[in-house]
């Protein structure tokens, strides 16, 4: 026991920097976490508000009670539901409140009044703060509305049955799984963090290998960069993806999920992400020289692309260099593709952003890969001759 302890001790001080790594990686998740979750609450969430009564109450409550409140940022004031739809699916506003025809007047006779609102829950740790802070102002304003109402001169007795006369109805836009499932809409980002674990971490034992190969008996080869680098790439697929795509199958049928379009597209883009990884996997290795350096530094890196995403959080909320961040990261692409692709009738089914994304990184993928595999060639040619 003291002997490994001492080996390993030994291997610990050779690789000062994997273990300077290993000790500050609490600390730099600690950091991040921090400044993904640095305002502590959702506020100025940008707001719309549809008033179908347009009379001085109405106006009223939204001057001085939605547009004053530090979560809600009254933005927009479209003229029907169909415009007010658009807002939504163009990401321009995370909530809307529905002034109904008849607010003042049914108010005003001791009649509630209802005020719909609908809330965005593409990011659920923000949606569900903003039910919690939409209910809240409702209440609120409608405790305002009952004082003044007596102070009218409104009749005690309906003035009594009026209290509290503003009535919330909420509405759940943009992720279908809450109102049957919170959880539903969670699982499918977690796996697809999973995923990008398996695809990725699994290949960064791949290019360096080849070094240590080279001194084998009998082992000596000359291969071109395409076939090296595409041997190792199919060989890590067909280990990594079939069990990808079982996962997605059981995570969907299990789940409940509501697949909008054929299978086969959420399978190929699957294929194209595994592809992704694999290649930066294998490569970030060799770029270090160093294995477990390489593995140590994959982790750090990538393992926070759920987090910062913006799946669960939003990530314009975020500091500036988190945004960017997010923004450089493969997980993120794929995340919201699949996302349009599972729950695409309840989003703004548009593919081209994040499509766009994946062809940048498998362009950049496959010339670090390439430019890594020219480096293992070479150095396995000056191993093999000494």
């Amino acid at each position: 026991m003291f002997r490994v302890l001492k080996r390993e001790l030994q291997y610990i001080g050779r690789n000062r920097l994997l273990a300077a790594i290993t000790l500050l990686m609490p600390l730099l998740w600690a950091l991040m976490l921090g400044g993904i979750f640095s305002l502590k609450s959702v506020s100025h969430q940008s707001t719309a508000v549809l008033d179908l009564d347009g009379t001085p109450l109405s106006v009223s409550m939204v001057e001085t009670g939605l547009d004053a409140s530090p979560y809600f940022d009254v933005r927009y004031f479209p003229r029907s539901m169909a415009e007010a739809e658009k807002l939504f699916d163009s990401g321009s506003i995370q909530a809307l409140f529905i002034i109904p025809r008849g607010f003042e007047k049914n108010i005003k006779s001791g009649k509630p009044a209802v005020v719909e609102a609908e809330l965005s829950k593409v990011n659920l740790a923000a949606g569900s703060v903003l039910s919690v802070k939409a209910g809240e102002l409702l209440s609120a304003m409608s405790a305002k509305i009952e004082l003044k109402t007596r102070l009218s001169g409104m009749p005690r007795s309906a003035a009594v049955s009026s209290l509290l006369p503003v009535k919330e109805s909420f509405h759940f836009i943009n992720n279908p799984a809450f109102i049957n499932n919170y959880a539903a809409f969670l699982v499918l980002g977690m796996f697809l963090n999973a995923v990008m674990v398996a695809a990725m971490f699994y290949p960064t034992r791949s290019l360096l290998r080849e070094i240590n190969d080279v001194t084998k008996t009998e082992y000596h080869y000359c291969p071109s960069p395409f076939r090296l680098l595409l041997g190792k790439t199919l060989a890590y697929l067909a280990v990594v993806y079939p069990g990808c795509i079982l996962g997605l199958a059981v995570c969907i049928l299990y789940c409940g999920l509501p697949l909008n379009v054929p299978f086969w597209q959420p399978a190929a883009l699957t294929f194209w992400f595994c592809l992704i990884c694999a290649w930066i996997g294998m490569s970030v290795p060799v770029l270090f020289n160093n294995q477990e350096f390489g593995f140590s530094s994959t982790a750090i890196l990538f393992m926070p692309s759920f987090l910062v995403s913006g799946y669960t959080w939003p990530d314009y909320m975020m500091p500036h260099a988190l945004q960017v961040y997010s923004d450089l990261l493969p997980l993120k692409y794929y995340l919201f593709a699949m996302r349009e692709m599972i729950y695409g009738k309840e989003l703004a089914y548009d593919l081209s952003p994040y499509i766009n994304g994946m062809m940048l990184w498998t362009c950049a993928a496959f010339a670090l890969a390439f430019a890594m595999t020219l480096i293992i060639i070479y150095r396995t040619g000056e191993k093999y001759a000494e």
